[in-house]
């Protein structure tokens, strides 16, 4: 027996690849508004004839038309300012290929450059091959124009559904109810989102010129203020100021360049040495670390006491395996953080299902866990 839900999701999955209305599609097929909407609805099923001339339109078999879609492929992407992930599954949370690009983020190289890198990227992914849908959680991508952008560009060349949004989505589907969860974002850059009742609230994230909220990259620039400072003979040489000029390999002040040049990626990535220095007992590593912590726990209490957000948020960026750093965090906040067994893709790929209006079957999490573990291995 024909499953009608299904074969309405096709039509409808078709027709959005094709950018057009319900009414329009009737138009183009010379059958009635009605009707495509019916079809769509599961209320009814195309006669031979109308799926012939829905499938020819669409340019595919009627058997694909009429197809089951347990093999239905879909794509979750995450991006943010140092990589861009890529991942390729079935519904039942199978994943089929995963592959990783350089950043995304507009605010870094522009727009342009962003649908540049997400198209080459997908074209590696799909070698061909075309998704039901696709979900773009992408940091630096909360302006309207930015998300109609991504969708405009990659929905013409890859004609299927693209969803575009920032990466915060990723996250707040990390959580046990993506309805009603809160996140924090701490890497090259630093907020806190609460979804709920169907709305998105943001606390901090303003940028790097104008925040100073505890991210990654704050306790980098920190830790090389510090080691200036020990430079300039304004402060004393720690372990902290010996331990950036190894990673810079040699001191600031003939390094300086390179830092600008890298620019805050790089600046970010100099945090691991603060926390390194802190765990070895560096009292200006361990202030900085505190200072931080302080500004984002201000960001949590916030969101919590403004849009009463529950006491528990996804901590999303490599940061927080920094015992030290979490635990300041959590007892200043009075926040649990929970951090997630799987990287933020998982929710960029759980965002393509809701776009899709796909349910999420019971298994979806273990055969997503399974079999990405696998791939990227």
């Amino acid at each position: 027996m024909a499953d009608l839900t299904q074969i309405g999701k096709n039509i409808r999955t078709y027709r959005m690849r094709e950018g057009l209305t319900q009414r329009a599609l009737a138009d183009n097929v010379l059958v009635s508004f009605q009707a495509i909407s019916a079809w769509e609805r599961g209320l009814s099923v195309p006669d031979l004839e109308n799926a012939i001339r829905l499938a020819n339109y669409f340019g595919v078999s009627v058997d694909a038309l009429f197809a089951e879609s347990e093999r239905s492929l879909l794509v979750g992407i995450d991006g943010g300012g140092t990589k861009t992930e890529f991942v390729l599954f079935e519904k039942n949370g199978v994943v089929r290929n995963v592959v990783r690009t350089d950043g995304s983020n507009p605010n870094d190289n522009g727009i342009e450059h962003s649908i540049e890198v997400l198209g080459a990227g997908l074209e590696q992914l799909l070698r061909g091959k075309t998704p039901n849908a696709v979900f773009a959680g992408i940091g630096g991508v909360s302006l309207e124009k930015y998300q109609k952008a991504i969708k405009d560009g990659l929905g013409e060349r890859f004609r299927t559904v693209i969803g575009a949004d920032t990466d915060a989505a990723n996250v707040l589907s990390m959580g046990e109810d993506p309805d009603n969860s809160m996140a924090i974002i701490c890497g090259t850059g630093s907020c806190v989102f609460v979804r709920k009742g169907g709305q998105r609230y943001r606390v901090g994230g303003w940028g790097y010129l104008l925040d100073q909220a505890g991210s990654a990259y704050d306790v980098g620039k920190d830790g090389l203020r510090r080691a200036l400072a020990a430079e300039d003979g304004l402060d004393k040489p720690t372990l902290l100021t010996e331990k950036i000029t190894q990673a810079l390999g040699g001191s600031i002040f003939a390094n300086i360049g390179t830092v600008y040049k890298n620019g805050r990626p790089f600046i970010a990535d100099l945090a691991r040495v603060v926390v390194d220095a802190a765990d070895q007992g560096d009292e200006a590593a361990v202030e900085i670390l505190r200072q931080n912590a302080q500004r984002l726990a201000e960001l949590l209490k916030a969101a919590v006491e403004r849009y009463d957000a529950p006491n528990r948020a996804v901590a999303a960026g490599s940061f927080w395996k920094a015992d030290m750093f979490r635990s300041m965090v959590q007892e200043m906040s009075g926040v649990e953080l929970l951090i997630p067994e799987l990287p933020p893709i998982y929710g960029a790929c759980i965002e393509t299902m809701r776009l899709a209006q796909l349910p999420i079957p019971e298994n979806f999490y273990e055969n997503f866990v399974m079999t990405y573990r696998r791939t990227v291995c």
